[in-house]
C-alpha cells in the first residue's frame, strides 16, 4: 500500500521551505509568507470605506428585529472587527462560498465581495499575530485506537482494543477530541482490566487456563468469491491474525452458516474446506454432495447433519506462542457450487433454498492452550526482556529496573524520575513474591499501562507564565503531539531522544522528523484513522442497503469500497500529491466487485489495482461507491444526506440540524403518481421553515442523483427520468457530479481550507475555535505556493502556533473531562 519514495518526494516538494519556519510567539510574523497579509492590509482600501456593503446586502435580515440565523450586525463597527472575530469568521465562510447573501437577493460584485473578505481576513490575521491564542485542549487521554497502537509500539503486541474498552464518544466527527473523552469509574475499571489482559499476553502466563476466541464472518459476505488476503485457489471463508498466548495445543473449530431451521447452507454439491496456517495448508475436510444430502436423508436429520459436518472441520495442532495468520476457506471448484451457473445476483446469502448456492462459513472458534509447554519466543517477550535476571536477588532487581524504566520512558513519553522507577519496582516486588521474576515484570507492566502517566498527555506551563498567557510547549510535549498526530501512538526512541536533548525545535530538526515519520508505515494511521473519520467511512460498516432493492450489495463490495477510498488517500500521502486529488484524482483503485458497480470491464479477482478514471463523474471521492452508499438510505438515495456530507466535509459549512418537530416523511406526498425524489423534496421544502437550508443541500444531492444508492450510474429513478440540472446556492448551474467537482476545483482554497481544518482538529485533539482560523489561512496560503501538496499542509500544521503553543489555564490544565 505504501511507496518508499516518500522522503525524496517530500524533500523535493518542500525545497528550501524545510528550514524556513521555526515558529515562536516572537517571530511568527517575520517570514516572507508571514509578511504577505501585512502587505495586503496596506494595499486594501480601509474597511470603513467598504462598510456600506453590510447595510446594502446583510442588515435587512441580520438586524436586531429579524435576527435571522441568530445573528445581528446592525450596530457592528469596522473598529471592533478584531474583537468580534467569532462573528466575522462565520461571515467570511458564508461570503467565500457564496452562501450569503442568499440566492435571489441583491448580490455584491465579485470584486466588492473579495475585497471585503480580504479586508476582514487581514484584520483578523493581524490580531492573531499581535495576540496569539493557541487554545488549550482539555487534558487528553488515550482513546481506543491510540491505546491499541501504543500497546503495539510499546510491547510489540497486536491487540483488539474494542474487545477490552468501551467505545469513545466523538465530537466534530473525530473520536480523539479531548473534550469528548470523558472519564468515568467504569472506563477506569476498563483500563485496569485491560492492563491485566495485555500484560499477561505480553509476558506469557504459563498457568493460564484454556480460553476461546470466536471470529465471525459477516452475514452478508458472498462466499463464492476469493476473499482478499486468503490463499489463491480458494473462495469464501475468512482470514485473520490470531495471537496464541503460549506454546501448546489449540483446537480450531470452523462452523457452517445455518438457515433459520438450523440447516447447513450450500451442501448440494461436494465441497472442500481448507485450513491454512501461515500460508501452509494443514487440514482439509470434504462435505456436501450425494453422501450428505441423499445417504443422510437430508431434511429428516438436517440439524444432526450440520453438526456432523462441523465435526469434520475440527482440527487440533501444536502452535508456538505469538501471532499467526489463520485462513479457513473453501477450495474453488470450477463449474461447481461456487461457479456461475446457478447465480442470480452477487449477494449469495440471499438464496432461500438451504441446499442451493455455495457453502457459507459462519465462524471459526479457537480454543486453548491445552498441554501448554511454555511461554515461547515472541516479539513481545523479545521487546520486554532486554536483560537476563540472573540467580541472585540483586541481579534480578537490577534487571527489573532496566526493563521497567526502559518501558516507562517510552510509555510516559519522557525520561522517568527516580520516584517513578521506585514505584514501579514496588509493584515488581509484589508480583515477584506471588510468582517469581516474570510475574513481577508483568505486574510492573500493569502499573505502567494503567497509570495516569500513560493514559493522559499532560502539558505543564513553565514557571513564571501567568494564567491565561500562551507559552511554548516543551520539546517532549511537542514530540508527543507529533506522534499522536501522525501515528496515533507514542513517540519512538529516536523522537524521544531528540526531544529529551531539547533538539526537536532546532532549525530543520522538526521538519526532518516529520519527513521520517510520514515515511514510516505507522503513518498509515492518517488514512485508517484520520481520513476514515473525516469521510465517515467507519459508518459504512453499519449500513446495510435493502437486499431486495440492492441484491448485488454484499460485504465484499462494502470492504472493497472502503479500501478504494483509503488507498486513494494513502497514495496522496505516499506520493506527496496535492490534497485536491481527494476530489479530483484521475485514477482510483478497483477490484472485480467495484468494477461491476462502475461498469468497467476486464477487471477480474479480489486484488485492488490502480486504474485511470475515464468517466469525469467518477473522479475523486464524489464518484466512490463508499461515499455514495453511506450518503444514501437503505432503499434509495438521499438528496439531504449527500448535500449535508458535501457541505460538511468538503466545503466546511455544515448546515444546521432540522427543527425537532419537522415532518421528514416523504410518503405523505405519495398519491400514486410516479414522482422522482427531486419532485418529492421540492414538495417538502415548499414549507418556508425548510426551504432555506434544504435548498443548499438538495441542489447538491440533485447533481449526484444519477448515482444510485450503492454508486451505480443510472438515468431513471424508477419510472421517472432523472433531471440533474440545478442552480447552486451561489448561482452556478450544475448538472452532474463532474460539474459539482469543477465548482469546488474552481475554488481550491475552500476545499484545501476544509482539509486543513479537519487535519488540524485531529492534530490538536480539540475542535477549532474562531481564533484558529488565521492560522488555517496561513497554512493554506503557504500550501498554495506548493500546489497544496500533502506535506505542505502537514508541515504547516506542526509549525503553527496552535500546535507548538498552548494557553496556561492554571489548575484546569490537569483536569480531565469527567462524567
Amino acid at each position: 500500500m505504501r511507496k518508499r519514495t516518500l522522503s525524496a518526494l517530500i524533500i523535493a516538494g518542500l525545497g528550501l521551505s524545510l528550514s524556513a519556519c521555526n515558529n515562536s510567539a516572537e517571530d511568527a510574523g517575520t517570514t516572507e509568507a508571514g509578511t504577505a497579509p501585512q502587505l495586503a492590509v496596506q494595499e486594501l482600501p480601509p474597511l470603513e470605506d467598504q462598510w456600506n456593503m453590510i447595510y446594502d446586502y446583510c442588515v435587512d435580515c441580520h438586524n436586531e428585529t429579524d435576527y435571522t440565523g441568530g445573528l445581528s450586525i446592525e450596530y457592528a463597527s469596522p473598529d471592533f472587527v478584531h474583537e468580534e472575530g467569532e462573528v466575522w469568521e462565520k461571515a467570511i465562510k458564508k461570503l467565500s462560498t457564496g452562501q450569503m447573501p442568499p440566492l435571489g437577493e441583491a448580490q455584491p460584485s465579485p470584486e466588492q465581495r473579495q475585497t471585503f473578505i480580504a479586508s476582514l481576513e487581514a484584520i483578523l490575521d493581524q490580531e492573531a499575530r499581535d495576540n496569539p491564542n493557541p487554545g488549550a485542549p482539555v487534558l487528553p487521554r488515550l482513546n481506543r485506537t491510540e491505546y491499541q497502537n501504543t500497546i503495539r509500539d510499546l510491547l510489540a503486541l497486536e491487540i483488539d482494543a474494542s474487545t477490552m474498552l468501551i467505545s469513545d464518544d466523538s465530537a466534530e466527527g473525530f473520536d480523539n477530541m479531548s473534550s469528548a473523552l470523558q472519564i468515568s469509574p467504569t472506563l477506569l475499571e476498563g483500563y485496569v482490566a485491560a492492563s491485566g489482559r495485555v500484560a499477561a499476553l505480553a509476558v506469557g502466563n504459563p498457568d493460564m487456563q484454556p480460553d476461546f476466541v470466536t471470529y465471525r464472518v459477516s452475514q452478508d459476505t458472498s462466499q463464492n468469491k476469493h476473499i482478499l488476503g486468503s490463499p489463491i485457489g480458494t473462495v469464501g471463508g475468512v482470514t485473520f491474525e490470531h495471537y496464541f498466548p503460549l506454546d501448546g495445543t489449540y483446537e480450531l473449530s470452523p462452523a457452517l452458516a445455518r438457515t433459520i431451521q438450523d440447516e447447513a447452507r450450500g451442501i448440494e454439491f461436494p465441497s472442500t474446506l481448507e485450513i491454512t496456517i501461515d500460508k501452509v495448508p494443514v487440514h482439509t475436510a470434504d462435505f456436501g454432495g450425494y453422501q450428505d444430502t441423499e445417504e443422510s436423508e437430508f431434511g429428516s436429520n438436517s440439524f444432526q447433519l450440520a453438526e456432523e459436518i462441523d465435526g469434520r472441520f475440527q482440527f487440533s495442532t501444536f502452535m508456538s506462542a505469538g501471532a499467526h495468520t489463520i485462513s479457513v476457506n473453501f477450495l474453488r471448484v470450477p463449474g461447481g457450487p461456487n461457479g456461475e451457473i446457478w447465480k442470480q445476483h452477487e449477494r449469495t446469502s440471499l438464496d432461500l433454498d438451504p441446499l442451493k448456492g455455495p457453502p457459507h462459513l459462519q465462524k471459526v472458534e479457537i480454543r486453548g492452550p491445552f498441554e501448554a509447554t511454555g511461554t515461547g519466543i515472541t516479539t513481545a517477550r523479545e521487546k520486554i526482556f532486554i536483560c537476563e535476571p540472573g540467580a541472585l536477588e540483586d541481579e534480578q532487581l537490577a534487571c527489573a529496573n532496566e526493563i521497567l524504566s526502559t518501558l516507562a520512558r517510552q510509555a510516559y513519553r519522557r525520561p522517568v524520575t527516580e520516584n517513578e522507577v521506585s514505584d514501579l519496582l514496588g509493584f515488581y516486588e509484589i508480583g515477584n513474591e506471588i510468582g517469581g521474576f516474570e510475574k513481577g515484570i508483568e505486574t510492573g507492566i500493569r502499573r505502567i499501562i494503567s497509570g495516569p502517566e500513560f493514559l493522559f498527555r499532560v502539558e505543564t506551563a513553565p514557571a513564571g507564565v501567568a494564567e491565561g498567557q500562551p507559552f511554548q510547549i516543551s520539546d517532549l510535549e511537542l514530540a508527543s503531539r507529533l506522534a499522536f498526530f501522525l501515528w496515533s501512538s507514542i513517540p519512538d526512541e529516536e523522537l524521544i531522544n531528540i526531544a529529551a536533548e531539547s533538539r526537536l525545535t532546532d532549525p530543520g530538526a522538526l521538519e526532518e522528523q516529520v519527513v521520517r515519520m510520514l515515511a514510516d508505515p505507522k503513518a498509515e494511521n492518517l488514512t485508517t484513522n484520520f481520513a476514515s473519520q473525516w469521510f465517515t467511512l467507519r459508518n459504512l460498516q453499519a449500513i446495510v442497503p435493502d437486499p431486495l432493492t440492492f441484491p448485488d450489495y454484499d460485504d465484499n463490495l462494502r470492504q472493497s469500497s472502503i479500501l478504494e477510498t483509503q488507498m486513494l488517500f494513502q497514495s496522496i500521502i505516499d506520493e506527496d500529491r496535492s490534497i485536491l486529488d481527494v476530489i479530483n484524482a484521475d485514477y482510483t483503485f478497483v477490484n472485480e466487485s467495484l468494477a461491476k458497480v462502475y461498469g468497467i470491464s476486464g477487471i477480474i479477482g479480489s486484488r485492488m489495482r490502480r486504474i485511470e478514471v475515464e468517466d469525469e463523474n467518477r473522479r475523486g471521492v464524489l464518484g466512490h461507491s463508499s461515499i455514495l452508499t453511506l450518503t444514501s438510505l437503505g432503499i434509495r438515495t438521499s438528496l439531504v444526506t449527500r448535500g449535508k456530507w458535501f457541505l460538511t466535509n468538503l466545503v466546511g459549512t455544515p448546515p444546521p440540524e432540522p427543527p425537532a418537530d419537522v415532518n421528514t416523511d416523504l410518503e405523505r406526498f405519495n398519491d400514486g403518481t410516479p414522482r422522482s425524489l427531486r419532485d418529492l423534496m421540492e414538495l417538502h421544502r415548499s414549507d418556508p421553515v425548510c426551504s432555506s437550508c434544504h435548498y443548499m443541500m438538495d441542489t447538491i444531492g440533485i447533481a449526484m442523483e444519477n448515482f444510485d444508492g450503492i454508486g451505480r450510474y443510472r438515468t431513471f429513478d424508477g419510472e421517472v427520468l432523472i433531471d440533474p440540472v440545478e442552480t447552486l446556492f451561489d448561482g452556478t448551474e450544475i448538472d452532474s457530479p463532474a460539474a459539482l467537482r469543477e465548482w469546488l476545483m474552481g475554488r481550491p482554497n475552500i476545499f484545501a481550507g476544509t482539509a486543513t481544518e479537519k487535519m488540524m482538529q485531529f492534530a490538536l485533539a480539540r475542535p477549532l475555535e474562531w481564533s484558529d482560523m488565521p492560522h488555517v489561512r496561513t497554512i493554506v496560503r503557504d500550501a498554495a505556493q506548493n500546489d497544496y501538496k500533502f506535506s505542505s499542509i502537514i508541515m504547516g500544521i506542526v509549525q503553527s502556533v496552535p500546535f507548538q503553543m498552548r494557553v496556561n489555564e492554571g489548575s484546569s490544565e490537569a483536569v480531565a473531562s469527567t462524567n
